[in-house]
This record gives structure tokens, sequence and C-alpha cells, in this order.
């Protein structure tokens, strides 16, 4: 089944070079999925395994219910890009924008304005960021695709290598499935999740099941 592990296998397919089972973090808020019988539903996913992988000045962060492998989790996935950057200006929200715009898409569906085949949401190449959640745990028959999400992550510490272990932060963020779109007032499967992060970085390759 064509699933969002095709999108997450893509996030974490690089050397993993760190992860830190220790921390403290969460992600609540409210879910709509038609295939499980989902509607407009506030869901704590009760995050408690947290990890992070380092290369090339791209940080992967994953925050997820419980160790297993992930394609049996509920979780989140933050991929993000220019860490030095992001440091250099840590407080300041990063905003995420899919192209074209969710609000635009929310309301036209897919279209060729868009410049996409497909003419679903998608983040840009040049991004500081982006993002993905599953939902494997909650709904392990569905084939909801939240694969890229709109919004903002704040940084108020985040690693770099010989600098800073701690990896802190805020998120706000918006997903929707563009397959499920039926009209401007009906578009489908969507979540809104907001949560925090709080943990060190530890560069040992982990040896838990989560992995």
């Amino acid at each position: 089944m064509m699933r969002i592990a095709i999108f997450v296998m893509i996030f974490l397919g690089g050397p993993v070079l760190g992860c830190k089972e220790e921390g403290s973090g969460s992600a609540v808020g409210t879910f709509s999925v038609a295939d499980c019988g989902i509607d407009e539903k506030a869901i704590d996913l009760r995050i408690d395994y947290l990890t992070a992988s380092y290369f090339e000045n791209t940080l992967g962060i994953r925050l997820q219910r419980t160790t297993q492998n992930y394609t049996f989790a509920d979780g989140l996935y933050l991929e993000i890009r220019n860490v030095d950057n992001i440091a250099a200006h840590l407080g300041d929200p990063i905003r995420i924008t899919l192209v074209p715009s969710l609000a635009e898409f929310k309301q036209t569906g897919p279209g060729e304005a868009s410049g996409y085949e497909s003419g679903y949401p998608v983040t840009p190449y040049n991004a500081p960021a982006r993002t993905s959640l599953y939902l494997y745990d909650t709904c392990p028959d569905s084939n909801v695709a939240f694969t890229d999400g709109d919004g903002t992550i704040t940084f108020e510490r985040i690693y770099q290598p010989g600098k800073s272990d701690r990896i802190t932060g805020t998120f706000s963020l918006e997903f929707i499935d563009p397959r499920t779109w039926k009209s401007a007032g009906d578009f489908g499967d969507h979540a809104v999740v907001s949560g925090d992060f709080d943990f060190t970085y530890s560069d040992h390759r982990p040896s838990g099941p989560g992995h």
C-alpha cells in the first residue's frame, strides 16, 4: 500500500548519527480521518520517544509514541535544513509555506495554477524545514498521507556539532491529505497539531527496537 511511510523512509534514510531516548515532548491537536471514523476529534499523541539525527547541516527530529518502528506508531518527523542559519536566529519562528498554499488549496483543490502536475501542496526545495505526520497506531489500516505540513517551528536551542547538544522548541502545524479534497467546504482528512520538545542529542547509534 502506498502510504506516508514512503516519505518518512526518505526523511530517515540518511546516516543516523545521533539519538536520545530521554527527554520530554508533546503533540496534541484535532484530527479528521474518514477511514478511521475520526471526525474533528481531539487527540493527544502522548509523545514519549524523541530522537535526532544530524548530517551535513541538516537535523532530523522524530517525536513519537513508543519506541516501536515508526510503521507501527504515531508521531511527527521534522526535517530541519540549514541548522547553522537557524542557530543564528534562535527564538525566531521558522515559517513553512507549501506551494500552493494550504489556504489556497482548501478553497480551490488541485489545479493547473499551482505549477505541479498533481496540483497538491508540497514543501518547496528551498524551504527551511519539512514536516510529516504519521498515525500508524491510531489508524493502522488507513492510507492517510499527511506528508507535508504547513505552519511554524520555533527553536530555543538546536544541536550544532561541538557547540550545543540540546534541542528545545515548539511547533504549530497543519496537515491535509490532498487526495481526499472534495470541495471548499469539505477538504477531507486533516489535522492541526501543536506541541513542544526538549531533549539532548547524543552521538551514538541507538540499539532500541524503534531503529
